[in-house]
């Protein structure tokens, strides 16, 4: 069953699956179009409060809070496929980049923080070093049915480069206030 689910999580290419249970039926519809890149800036620069939910406050800290309030998100998506991970399933194996100016605002909205200690702790996704990183192929027909981007070796239509990336952090003033 997992297979079959599996094999049906590319945009391009998925199948609606439906399952009956008893006298229900269980429907997986194929999953969403990557989002543009103009969309996914759009989220990011929503207000977020970069702090805990008062409910959760009284509980105490949250320690995950303390990584990521410094951290930026540049992609998400991922095509490594890891057996023991499942971002590739919850969002995709196409890598969704936001703009060089979007993550720059980002950065400029960190450092205005009041707890800022003047350095940002992470620049990436939860792929490490994918942005900019996509294959046209897969792009344009869907992903390879029978085989993985990076397992057993790289496959050769995926364009490795980190300039982009590498670009964006040199940037002059980039979390500096």
């Amino acid at each position: 069953m997992f297979h079959t689910f599996y094999v049906n999580n590319d945009p391009l290419t998925a199948k609606g699956l439906c399952q009956q249970q008893d006298s229900r039926y269980l429907i997986q519809n194929p999953p969403a179009y990557p989002l543009a890149q103009k969309e996914l800036d759009k989220i990011h620069d929503l207000p977020y409060e970069r702090e805990v939910h008062p409910y959760y406050k009284k509980e105490g800290e949250v320690e995950a809070l303390k990584t990521i309030k410094f951290s930026i998100t540049t992609h998400r998506g991922c095509y490594g496929e890891c057996n023991f991970c499942s971002i590739t399933v919850h969002q995709g194996k196409v890598i969704q980049g936001r703009s060089e100016k979007s993550i720059l605002r980002e950065a400029r909205l960190l450092t205005k923080l009041g707890d800022f200690k003047g350095y940002i702790l992470d620049v990436g996704g939860p792929t490490a070093n994918m942005y900019g990183i996509e294959c046209r192929k897969k792009l344009k027909s869907g992903s390879c049915p029978d085989k993985r981007c990076l397992y057993p070796q790289f496959c050769p239509s995926l364009n490795i480069n980190h300039k982009k990336q590498v670009k964006i952090c040199n940037k002059k003033g980039y979390g500096q206030q």
